[in-house]
């Protein structure tokens, strides 16, 4: 592999950071998506930290009429001022009496900020003052995978060419060194990428941007198009093994020691032990058959030394939409960040690569002290419902053998017809939420349902509407998943949302049951959860025969957005 010369670095990230060679605007340098403005000390001073830990950085400087290129240098992320190196001479003046602005790109992040004048040490060194405030934005969803030396991946573009060397790849795209100019937009077809002469994927693209180097290459970068589910697959695990060498598929271990782990961890402790054994049992049992499916699930540990630490795992339950499931850890793994951070930056990479996903939910108890306040932080920090949400509901559960009907002034009848139910969605509900639930065109999940029909497994989703005086007063989504879709089986789920009705939410609940029971008979289910949105007085005041107050859970919705600012956040941390 070739090796990057400093010169052709430099022009990469002048390439990346301007958009092109010459004077721009700091408003056409936004490479994709807007700025977020950042004002938490503990998050800029981390990202210094991190930065530190860097001999020096390329950046932009803009100050009035005066562009140059310098290279940053943050000695210690505790001092207050940061070093600029230039190759120009430096109009003292003109730095005194203007707003210095600096851009650069640190781990996918674009960033910049206002800073002043310190000390001139030289015409080729000044300091500037550590900001207080950053502006940052993402430059892509998805990170590169940079190629090491040690490495042998090689790309093809024509059967009979020569091959190229590959600097980074991800999923969508990649960049390789050409001996030959290729014109921006050319449709390149059948380039043959192989890894370690082991593995090999055949791809079209065109190419984005081709960039002159001092070495008489050029740099190309391609963007991949209509790849198909075998090429990311082999793309994503390449890379995968290759930046968590300590991360194993769960189900390459042992089952009793995935049984270990849980039962070590505390979640089997949490209800009776015969119950949370079986519920063990299905979920192994069910996800086993889909362990080398990733276009429904990922399920990761963390290994050491033939120790299993830690593991989390994703399930697809709508057509664009990945559970995730909260990290089960040993008590050492908690001495240990990267036995939790490895899994975690994992799961986003697995989901921002997805061809297949758009959202990431999760649900957790919002009585826990340590996920509540981390969530809300994350939330609090993205500040964008439209990319993270977080919010919480009222958890009940509903036993069917305790089922009896009561009369009830209200009726339930299913509904073929979701119109109404979406209308109500869109001027009641965020959008992220409604998306993440496939509360749109694809309500009735046709997609998902065909997917796991293919490996034996099942779920079904019906709406309902609550009647008063023949008109709709509220509506039910009840769904049921396959045995085992979790340990808790937290999936099937009737969710309630109330449209317009004073009384109180007990009515509605009991006017449903006799609807909704047979459904989850039909699938031989024993028990189901009801969700629905009121106060924590009223869920304490509802008395139905099997209807047993839970908790309130906690939900996070994430788009591929919100999920690359929230991978950004772990990075920090890395």
């Amino acid at each position: 592999m070739a090796v990057e010369s400093s010169s052709l670095s430099e022009k990469v990230a002048k390439k990346l950071v301007t958009g092109n060679l010459t004077k721009v605007g700091v408003e056409n340098r936004i490479p994709d998506g807007i700025f977020n403005r950042i004002e938490d000390q503990n998050y800029i001073r981390s990202l210094f930290r991190n930065i530190s830990r860097e001999k020096e950085s390329l950046v932009l400087i803009d100050c009035g009429n005066l562009n140059f290129y310098a290279k940053m240098i943050v000695t210690s992320f505790k001092d207050n001022s940061i070093t600029i190196k230039t190759d120009v001479d430096i109009d003292v003046n003109i730095l005194k009496n203007s707003k210095i602005k600096v851009s650069f790109i640190f781990k996918e992040e674009f960033i910049n900020f206002e800073s002043t004048l310190l000390e001139v040490i030289n015409k080729e060194k000044f300091l500037i003052q550590k900001p207080e405030t950053i502006l940052s934005s993402l430059r892509r969803l998805l990170s590169r995978y940079k190629i090491k030396n040690d490495e042998i991946v090689e790309l093809q573009i024509s059967e009979n060419g020569p091959f190229c060397s590959l600097l980074d790849i991800s999923t969508k795209g990649l960049s390789f060194l050409s001996n030959e100019p290729i014109a921006e937009n050319t449709v390149l077809s059948n380039i043959n990428i192989s890894f370690n002469h082991e593995v090999k994927v055949w791809v079209d693209g065109y190419v984005k941007y081709c960039i002159p180097t001092k070495n008489c290459n050029y740099l190309c970068g391609l963007s991949f198009l209509n790849a198909s589910w075998e090429v990311f697959d082999k793309i994503f695990n390449y890379i995968y093994k290759q930046k968590y060498p300590k991360l194993k598929p769960l189900f390459n271990c042992d089952i009793e020691q995935i049984y270990n782990l849980f039962f070590d961890s505390g979640y089997l402790n949490l209800k009776p032990k015969e119950e949370m054994e079986d519920n063990f049992n299905k979920m192994a049992n069910n996800l086993d058959k889909i362990k080398n499916r990733s276009q429904l699930s990922f399920n990761v540990a963390y290994l050491d030394n033939g120790k299993l630490f830690s593991t989390a795992s994703l399930l697809r339950i709508y057509n664009r939409t990945f559970l995730g499931h909260q990290l089960a850890a040993i008590p050492e793994a908690r001495m240990n960040l990267k036995t939790k951070t490895d899994i975690y930056l994992s799961l986003c990479d697995f989901l921002l690569n997805h061809p297949y996903c758009l959202y990431n939910l999760m649900y957790f108890d919002a009585n826990s002290l340590w996920h509540n306040q981390m969530f809300k932080r994350i939330s609090n920090y993205i500040d964008d419902k439209n990319n993270v949400l977080y919010d919480s509901i009222q958890l009940f559960e509903f036993e069917i053998k305790s089922f009896k009907n009561v009369k009830s002034k209200l009726t339930c009848k299913q509904l073929g017809d979701n119109k109404e139910f979406l209308e109500y969605c869109e001027k009641n509900i965020h959008n992220i939420e409604m998306n993440s639930y496939s509360y749109n065109d694809g309500f009735w999940l046709e997609e998902i349902k065909q997917v796991y029909e293919l490996v034996g497994l099942f779920m079904d989703r019906k709406l309902w509407g609550i009647f008063y005086d023949e008109k709709i007063i509220a509506f039910i989504v009840t769904e049921v998943y396959f045995q085992g879709a979790n340990l808790y089986d937290l999936l099937d789920m009737a969710r309630i949302y109330i449209k317009d009705y004073k009384e109180n939410a007990e009515d509605i609940i009991k006017a449903a049951l006799p609807a909704i029971v047979p459904f989850y008979r039909r699938y031989n289910k024993e028990k189901f959860n009801v969700l629905i949105k009121i106060e924590d007085k009223a869920a304490y005041s509802i008395n139905i025969q099997g209807l047993n107050y839970s908790h309130r859970m906690g939900r996070f919705f994430m788009s591929l957005r919100g999920l690359s600012t929230y991978k950004k956040i772990l990075m920090l941390n890395v």
